[in-house]
């Protein structure tokens, strides 16, 4: 989508952020999402964020609120990166369909 940059620098247009995936492998697991709650994936973000310190704690606690909301965020650990892609196709499926709003549940292997 093509914006005026006047309209992206006033803030009027934001897009709509659908998802934080936090991937990791780990041989021979099958691909399973966990939901995460927004307090969660700000701890992720925050550990994996470099120059946090240079906003401040509170200031950066509060850039994270307003980034993660309204969107869904999940941890997503796969031994087959296959699978892993079968997975997160699967359950964008899912979030795009309105009577579908939660993850769906690991499915287990026999």
């Amino acid at each position: 989508m093509l914006v005026s940059p006047r309209y992206r620098q006033r803030g009027w247009l934001r897009p709509r952020r659908l998802a934080f995936l936090f991937p990791r492998y780990r041989a021979g697991s099958p691909a399973r999402l966990e939901t995460l709650s927004r307090v969660e994936a700000i701890r992720r973000l925050a550990a994996v964020c470099y120059n946090h310190h240079r906003l401040g704690a509170a200031r950066f606690v509060s850039c994270m609120e307003r980034l993660t909301r309204g969107a869904r965020c999940a941890a997503l650990e796969y031994g087959s990166f296959d699978e892993a892609l079968e997975r997160i196709d699967r359950q964008l499926l899912a979030l795009a369909s309105p009577a579908r709003r939660r993850l769906e549940p690991a499915r287990t292997s026999r």
